[in-house]
């Protein structure tokens, strides 16, 4: 598959969908006008890149969404404990990116499922466990995706500069999301069913005592 085009697709896909009336499921309070806002923005930005170093480049449109996703989740309510419980999930994160990505340099034998994707799966899973707020997922995931790859280019330098922000970077990011919003959506409907559940084991206790 070439580069951008799985990212295309989610942003077309996306699109129809929070046109259609699917915005709540798909990414929670977020306003339409605050998603278009990311979008016309990291689109605009899209075309700037910086060089960090000899062998990492950075785009633009990466510092965007991350100032966008912080943003994003600074207007919510939350708790010290929240704010600090985020940030060591994008610690660990990071480190699990790293890892197998590091190991699959080094010894490329064991495989789970794909090179390309298991550090993907990993960190879309672990994202979707922590929290199911899209901002939240998607600003864990920017900021260990960047700090894993620039870690990664740092202890093995790649023959040409590596782009952060290029097409098949967003890629990665895009398909650990999708992973991050399937998995929190499966543990919210499991603990709507639990919650369910136990409610009528209280209905029924309650009626056999009568």
């Amino acid at each position: 598959m070439n580069a951008g085009i799985l990212t295309v697709w989610v942003i077309t896909v996306l699109a129809i969908l929070v046109s259609t009336g699917w915005r709540t499921w798909l990414i929670g309070e977020i306003t339409t006008n605050r998603l278009l806002f990311l979008a016309v923005g990291a689109g605009v930005a899209l075309p700037f890149t910086f060089s960090l170093s000899q062998d990492i480049q950075l785009h633009a449109s990466t510092c965007w969404v991350i100032c966008w996703t912080a943003a994003a989740i600074r207007q919510a309510p939350r708790s010290l404990g929240q704010a600090m419980l985020l940030l060591c999930g994008c610690v660990l994160a990071t480190l699990g990116w790293y890892v197998i990505e590091r190991m699959y340099q080094l010894d490329p034998v064991f495989v789970v499922m794909h090179p390309a994707w298991d550090g993907i799966l990993v960190a879309g899973v672990f994202a979707g466990l922590l929290t199911w707020r899209f901002e939240e997922q998607l600003f864990l995931l920017i900021l260990s995706l960047l700090a894993a790859d620039i870690a990664l280019t740092l202890v093995h330098p790649r023959a040409t500069p590596f782009v952060l922000g290029s097409w098949s970077w967003w890629d990665r990011l895009l398909s650990a999301l999708i992973i991050a919003r399937l998995t929190g959506a499966a543990c919210q409907l499991m603990g709507y069913m639990r919650a369910r559940w136990q409610g009528k084991q209280l209905h029924n206790q309650g009626g056999s005592r009568t």
